[in-house]
This record gives structure tokens, C-alpha cells and sequence, in this order.
């Protein structure tokens, strides 16, 4: 199972804002073959589960209709969830799982998209095309980090416990101009001229054509060029050494 996620942190929208974004951010999946697009709402039991309407008002209604705090002042504004899949046959179906909205800083707003093997060769998904892919729901959702990956995070976790550098590389990865910052414009030049295949444009870094886990050589050669393996769980790092520039793209 390879998995597309993107974390962003809290952003202040009106709830017509944030339905239409995250329209936007499921029609792109509307282009995928029909056996992998988010065609279900996800229910409890899954032979329940009847085609969605796709269109943006039935949308909205469906992300907005059920706030995530459900009426509770005290647990504040959480924001909305919304989960799709695409086929009621469970083992080649895509999962699609959206939370916007929050204002809680110690949350982030997520999008996770769970893509079987049997979906590898589609036209969003396959390695050719899923950077692609990538790119166009960042240019909508807008987060600090994203990876595409087949494994599970560190434990611990994908990022450092103040969210602010990767702890491990990625198949493919997003981190914001920050993240990007803190990791080191230097480092990641290295990293490209270092290992083939492997390139950095407008926040993305792309460590081959395809993913970590069949070379897990390049993983460990990248997560040392970047200065990865060097941090804590604290999210410090043992030595640390920041980029001064951002025009490196």
C-alpha cells in the first residue's frame, strides 16, 4: 500500500472556503479510472455504502453537515471530515480521508490517500504519473510537508515533535520553504548531485522512479547527506546546520 499524505497547519477560512477547497482537492481524483475514484462515502459497514453524488453542493453539505467537535464548545473548533473510497471491493479499493478546518495549533489539517498495488498502474497513481499527481493537490491544499510512500513512519512519527524537519526521507517529499530551510539548501544540492535519479523542484525532492523500499541503500545514503538521521525525538538536532538562502530551486 503506497500512501499520499499532506499536513498543513491551521489556516482561517469560512466554511464556503474550505468546501470548495477540498471539492477542488477530490475532483482532481475524479480523473482517475473509475474503479479508483472516490466514488463511496465511507460508512460503518461497508456493503451499505451507496455512489455519491458528485457534484459541489451535495459535497458541501456532506463535509459541513457534521462538524468534527459535533456542538461541543469545549473542544473548540476542529474543523471537518470527510472519508471516500472507491470500490466496494475492499482489497483494490482507494481509501480518501480529508480533516480541514481546524484552529487548534496543536492539530493540523490532513489528506491521506491510500493506494492499493492493484491501482499502481493507473493514470494518476503509477510512478510516472503520481509526482504529478502530488503536485497538483499540493498547489491546492497548500501544506508545510507531504510524502508519497509504500512504508509505515519511524517510530515516532514522520516529522520531529515540534513538526518542524522530516526525520526520515521519503519517496517523495514536500516541506514547505521552512522545513525546506531547516533541512539546508546545501544538503539538498549534495543529496541531488550525489545520488541519481534523484531531484529537487519547487519544494519537492524525488529520491528515484521508484519507491525507498525496493533500495533501501538510497534511503540510508539521502537520510545521511540530509543530515536526517542527526535528530531527536525532541526535534532537535545533534548538529545542526541551516541554509541561509532560499533561491535554490
Amino acid at each position: 500500500m503506497t500512501h499520499l499524505i499532506l499536513w498543513r497547519k491551521p489556516v482561517k477560512k469560512t466554511p464556503q472556503a474550505l468546501a470548495e477547497e477540498a471539492f477542488a482537492l477530490f475532483s482532481i481524483f475524479r480523473e482517475a479510472e473509475s474503479d479508483f475514484c472516490p466514488n463511496y462515502r465511507a460508512v460503518r459497514r461497508r456493503r451499505d455504502a451507496k455512489p455519491f453524488a458528485w457534484d459541489g453542493e451535495s459535497f458541501r453539505k456532506a463535509l459541513l453537515g457534521r462538524p468534527v467537535n459535533q456542538g461541543n464548545a469545549q473542544l473548540g473548533e476542529l474543523g471537518y471530515s470527510i472519508s471516500f473510497f472507491s470500490s466496494l471491493e475492499e482489497k483494490g479499493s482507494v481509501g480518501y480521508r480529508l480533516h480541514t478546518g481546524n484552529c487548534d495549533p496543536k492539530f493540523v489539517d490532513t489528506f491521506v490517500v491510500d493506494i492499493p498495488e492493484a491501482a499502481g498502474s493507473s493514470r494518476l497513481f503509477s510512478p510516472e504519473t503520481v509526482e504529478d499527481t502530488f503536485r497538483r493537490c499540493i498547489a491546492v491544499f497548500r501544506p508545510f510537508w507531504g510524502c508519497v510512500d509504500d512504508r509505515g513512519p519511524l517510530e515516532g512519527g514522520y516529522l520531529t515533535g515540534d513538526r518542524k524537519r522530516p526525520r526520515s526521507i521519503c519517496w517523495l517529499n514536500y516541506w514547505d520553504a521552512a522545513m525546506a530551510l531547516r533541512v539546508g539548501p546545501l544538503r539538498i544540492r549534495r543529496a541531488c548531485g550525489a545520488v541519481p535519479e534523484t531531484s529537487w523542484r519547487d519544494g519537492v525532492l524525488r529520491t528515484g522512479r521508484e519507491p525507498l523500499s525496493r533500495t533501501p541503500e538510497r534511503a540510508e545514503i539521502l537520510n545521511r547527506l540530509l543530515g536526517l538521521n542527526a535528530f531527536t525525538g525532541s526535534g532537535e538536532a545533534v548538529s545542526p546546520r541551516v541554509g541561509q538562502r532560499d533561491n535554490y530551486d
